[in-house]
């Protein structure tokens, strides 16, 4: 471990206060009287010792601080200071809105109504359950979040290979580039499909929730630790466009729906669709699915 000085800016801070903010080694500042540990009259700057170990220590106050509940803090902290909702005119607004509120978004395809409604419920959301909220990534429609990830993936396999030591022996041999790219295109389009086929959009399908974390050792894989990571990327809540480029045609099938039973009286809406997939956020978070109380009830 690598023991760290941290010092944070807070507030309007003083050019001398920004020249000094940063991460420092421990073993470099400890005994040099360094600026770093020093604040001038009402500073507010923090200053921390970062040992390694999962916990930071205040170096004026001697408190020791739990990261993971000071970043639950400052997300609530941060929501609470959200402004007022605004609907967008354009898609593209919308995509702009979506990404103020942290997530990567597009709605390509998808009716400004929807997108809108989708928008007010993340923007909900982020208020009143801002630890689920945070960990989506991706929101808008479902044939873009396949598109979108599939591209990065196929990029990814794509450099593994070419940029293997393999493929360099092959270009070594005097292999042309064509042939290289041939031999292995097989083997990227296969881990690529692997990869996303469960994300291709079911015709169906109106709406989908996405929100697996894979365990750390798979994510380590040499060979497909970047594709998992590049997958995670994508954790949200999306729209299949053939439903919602349209408002009127999302709501006709949220109400055949209702009558057909798949879902309780009300709940043809956009807004409902939208509630019923951040709850599967929410129960992959919490794990509601895994409490007997709640499979008793």
């Amino acid at each position: 471990m690598h023991p760290k000085i941290i010092r944070k800016e807070v507030g309007n801070c003083c050019e001398w206060c920004k020249a000094v903010a940063g991460t420092q080694d421990y073993a470099a500042v400890k005994e040099t009287g360094n600026d770093v540990f020093r604040r001038h009259r009402f500073c507010k700057c923090t200053v921390e010792y970062d040992p390694g170990d999962g916990k930071r220590q205040n170096v004026h106050t001697k408190k020791w601080i739990d990261p993971e509940k000071e970043s639950k803090i400052e997300v609530r902290k941060a929501n609470s200071e959200l402004l007022p909702f605004k609907q967008a005119k354009t898609i593209k607004e919308a995509n702009e809105l979506a990404e103020k509120m942290g997530y990567k978004a597009d709605y390509s395809g998808i009716d400004i109504k929807c997108a809108n409604e989708w928008n007010e419920g993340l923007y909900n959301a982020k208020k009143d359950f801002p630890e689920v909220a945070e960990k989506i990534k991706f929101v808008g429609a479902s044939q873009k979040r396949y598109s979108l990830m599939k591209k990065e993936i196929q990029e990814y396999y794509t450099k593994y290979y070419l940029e293997g030591e393999e493929a360099k022996s092959f270009r070594a041999l005097g292999i042309k580039e064509e042939e290289i790219k041939e031999h292995y295109n097989k083997r990227i389009n296969y881990w690529t499909n692997e990869f996303t086929k469960g994300f291709k959009v079911k015709p169906n399908s109106m709406a989908s929730s996405w929100s697996k974390i894979a365990p750390e050792e798979l994510k380590n894989d040499p060979m497909h630790g970047e594709a998992i990571r590049i997958r995670e990327k994508y954790h949200g809540i999306t729209m299949n466009n053939k439903y919602f480029d349209s408002y009127g045609r999302a709501y006709e099938s949220g109400v055949r729906q209702v009558t057909a039973k798949w879902h309780p009286e009300g709940r043809q809406t956009v807004k409902a669709t939208f509630d019923h997939e951040f709850a599967h956020q929410i129960d992959e978070y919490l794990k509601v699915n895994e409490n007997e109380n709640i499979k008793i009830i």
